[in-house]
């Protein structure tokens, strides 16, 4: 379970970095070199080399794994290379312990490797193709990533086995409602698009000021006026287990999803699941 948790990780849009003050030393430096290497490149790409700075000259780091028709993003900067990492930060600027970046590998990579192990007999790799198979691709936090696993792993180890969505998926915004959302696109945590509903997986710092709060509820009534459901769920309520499944099951029925019987033998994988997946550190 841990396993496939790390997995996710790596087939996601983020990275979790517990910093030491050696390696806030490091980034302060790196971010001046950085900067300076980007006001060329840019330079030479666009033909401009202003003091707005590289965050504001490239278009912002997409924090989508889809595109509106479901097709996977490139991960492109306006200059064809690869985007870079960014550390992450709150509506009012507060720096996270997270780091957004493009995947390191997908979901089927992982599983076609390890396939290839099993077939050649080495050793641990039927365990870690198990794990291959729990992941999905395009999570952006720790909290997406253990949601995931809690719906969509199966039922023998105390999963929902749910049908598996899109995670950070683009919708695009009608013309008339992109006043009213903010933007013109939004991602979608989870993501039924044949269903219509989007499961928003809130994290600590979400709605951390007035402003945040204003574009998360344009952003929900541009959504519901298109006929999406929009569903929310808190790090909180994932955390209790009691509170998660009652969240779950009334999820279960908004999506006609058949949830598995609770019987005292699938509640008690269901719990170990649970607490697994909660006390893992990423």
């Amino acid at each position: 379970m841990e396993l496939g948790l790390l997995m996710m990780e790596a087939c996601g849009l983020f990275a979790v970095f517990h910093e030491t003050a050696q390696a806030r030393a490091v980034l302060k430096t790196l971010r001046v070199v950085e900067e300076e290497h980007t006001f060329e490149k840019m330079g030479a790409c666009v033909g401009r080399n202003d003091s707005e700075g590289f965050i504001g000259n490239r278009k912002p780091y997409c924090n989508a794994c889809y595109d509106e028709s479901g097709k996977r993003l490139s991960f492109l900067d306006d200059c064809g290379g690869a985007q870079p990492w960014r550390q992450a930060t709150t509506s009012i600027g507060k720096v996270a312990n997270m780091w957004a970046r493009p995947p390191l590998t997908t979901a089927n990579e992982l599983i076609d490797y390890y396939s290839r192990c099993v077939e050649r007999g080495i050793p641990a790799a039927r365990k870690a193709l198990q794990a291959a198979k729990l992941v999905l691709d395009g999570a952006a936090s720790p909290l997406e990533a253990r949601f995931a696993i809690m719906q969509f792993a199966p039922v023998s180890l105390g999963g929902d086995a749910w049908p598996r969505p899109f995670l950070n998926r683009r919708v695009r915004f009608l013309p008339e409602l992109r006043k009213l959302a903010g933007r013109d696109w939004c991602s979608c945590d989870e993501l039924w698009d044949d269903l219509k509903v989007d499961v928003e997986l809130n994290g600590r710092a979400f709605h951390a000021d007035e402003r945040g709060f204003s574009l998360e509820s344009g952003r929900r009534a541009a959504l519901e006026a298109m006929g999406y459901r929009v569903l929310e769920i808190t790090h909180g309520q994932l955390e209790d287990y009691d509170s998660f499944e009652t969240i779950s099951l009334s999820f279960a029925d908004v999506l006609g999803f058949r949830e598995a019987p609770r019987t005292s033998a699938f509640c008690k994988r269901r719990k170990e699941l649970h607490r697994r997946v909660m006390a893992f550190r990423f």
